[in-house]
């Protein structure tokens, strides 16, 4: 039987917080094929839309800060993982996307613009990097798994951005 399980921020608080999900995920997948579904880590979507706000308002000093301190919480959940392999992958894919992040920030922060398409955007970075967590916890638990964001998995939504819809017949193709 295949399985979906979708973890809430708040239980990827922390590095500790997502093992323990990574371990219901192992417990269940010796009798299912599961389908693990991941939001932001607790309050990172509240971080983020703060950081679009300073952006609009062209607040270029206070985005340093507040990029500085999502980048420490992320790396810091890295720390959970006894692989120093699994360790700095993990962290070098999340440094790499913090830096896409940082580059969308502050362009949005020269112009003093932040479109809802761009909103969008910088919104999907909190489920990108628990993706991330997630995945190489799930690999440092014995879990084999792969890692896709909502277009490789073929999820496709309308273009009413701040308000997009899952558009099911065609995501099925």
């Amino acid at each position: 039987m295949r399985i979906v399980m979708k973890f809430g921020g708040s239980s990827l608080a922390d590095g500790n917080c997502i093992l323990r999900c990574c371990n219901i995920v192992k417990h269940y997948r010796q009798d299912h094929e599961i389908i693990v579904v991941v939001s932001a880590m607790d309050d990172v979507t509240d971080k983020l839309i703060e950081l679009a706000e300073l952006a609009k308002n062209g607040h270029g000093e206070e985005l340093t800060k507040r990029i500085e301190a999502l980048h420490t919480q992320h790396l810091e959940a890295t720390t959970v993982l006894t692989s120093e392999e699994l360790r700095e992958a993990a962290r070098r894919e999340l440094s790499k996307l913090l830096a896409e992040l940082e580059k969308i920030l502050f362009a949005s922060a020269l112009l003093k613009e932040v479109t809802p398409r761009t909103r969008d955007r910088l919104l999907s970075y909190g489920e990108r990097l628990s993706s991330i967590l997630f995945e190489h916890a799930l690999k440092e638990v014995g879990v084999e798994c792969v890692r896709f964001e909502g277009g490789e998995a073929g999820v496709i939504t309308d273009e009413v951005f701040g308000e997009a819809t899952p558009l099911f017949e065609i995501s099925k193709s």
